[in-house]
């Protein structure tokens, strides 16, 4: 693969990792032939500690602490090994400078393949990081931080770009057959406790429903959580932001950070009318992101952490493109 730009990066790059009596250090790599002979297809360096400039929605930059994976394909059967201090010196050159964009990543891809002209055709990353939010309370706007686990792949292969963003969100979800059970509980004993008097008063219903002998809790509600991973159009921004509140909205019950009591009841009054199976939370999910022509594909994993049961119930749902996720 040749480009004019090739040169020019490779120089960049050499008068980096170089002093100037580099030229009489051993090059294993170069100077040896592999014993066993094959192609293979990623190699480079994986959890590389490295800060990254990232922006969320159309706020200042920020530098965030990241662990990226960087890796070429080795094309070249007869080929020692690459060099990884190349796909290094480049990340640092890009991704803690300029904020991480589609644009930027293509491009520090395909300097990958060009400092290993005639051995790679491919090149991929693989960045971790989290994005701490500030989110409002449900009625009393008080403002806590949440962070958002963030993983963003790009790739690079025999010249075709792909970019995919994951992230994270947690909820609250409510069994809805735990719900009519804890209701029929409820039912039995109003029928039980007024089952001697032919006329009500309110004020007795009212002082029952206060009471204790009144309370069914429903037992089956459990903190649930969504990974959702998005395959985006090249060329085509979208924002992190935008993906947790889709996903957010969506589930209707997200996890809360500083409330007050007002805060509290309000959000038990959301999980009583927001009644779910995880079928349902992954449906909904799916329903946030399926019209959006900026989203090429997707996989939606739901885990509902039941309270009940010491497993998980879980639903995934992918877009069922040819060549895209699969469950």
């Amino acid at each position: 693969m040749s480009n004019p730009d090739k040169s020019e990066a490779l120089m960049r790059l050499d008068a980096q990792q170089t002093p100037q009596n580099n030229k009489d250090l051993p090059d294993i790599s170069l100077g040896q032939e592999t014993e066993f002979s094959g192609s293979l297809s990623q190699v480079g360096m994986g959890k590389i500690e490295m800060p990254i400039l990232y922006t969320l929605d159309n706020n200042e930059p920020i530098l965030l602490p990241a662990l990226i994976s960087a890796f070429v394909s080795l094309d070249k059967p007869e080929a020692k090994g690459i060099h990884m201090s190349r796909l290094y010196l480049e990340l640092k050159n890009n991704l803690h400078i300029k904020p991480i964009t589609q644009e930027n990543l293509q491009t520090t891809l395909k300097n990958f393949i060009f400092s290993h002209e005639g051995m790679s055709e491919s090149a991929y990353i693989e960045i971790r990081f989290s994005v701490p939010l500030e989110r409002k309370a449900l009625i009393s706007g008080e403002l806590g931080f949440r962070q958002y686990p963030v993983v963003i792949n790009a790739e690079l292969i025999k010249n075709k770009f792909a970019f995919t963003i994951t992230t994270e969100i947690l909820y609250s979800s409510t069994c809805p057959c735990s719900a009519a059970l804890a209701r029929q509980l409820i039912q039995q004993a109003f029928i039980e406790k007024f089952k001697d008097k032919n006329e009500l008063k309110k004020n007795d219903v009212v002082k029952w429903l206060m009471g204790s002998d009144s309370i069914v809790a429903f037992p089956h509600a459990q903190r649930s959580l969504a990974r959702i991973s998005l395959r985006v159009k090249e060329g085509v921004e979208l924002s992190l932001l935008e993906i947790i509140n889709a996903a957010e909205n969506a589930v209707g019950t997200p996890v809360q950070s500083a409330v007050k009591r007002i805060d509290e009841q309000e959000f038990a009054r959301l999980n009583a009318s927001n009644l779910m199976f995880c079928e349902d939370a992954a449906r909904r999910l799916r329903g946030a992101f399926e019209s959006d022509l900026r989203v090429t594909d997707y996989r939606i994993y739901v885990e509902h952490q039941e309270s009940l049961h010491p497993h998980d119930a879980v639903s995934t749902v992918v877009k069922s493109v040819p060549g895209g996720f699969t469950v």
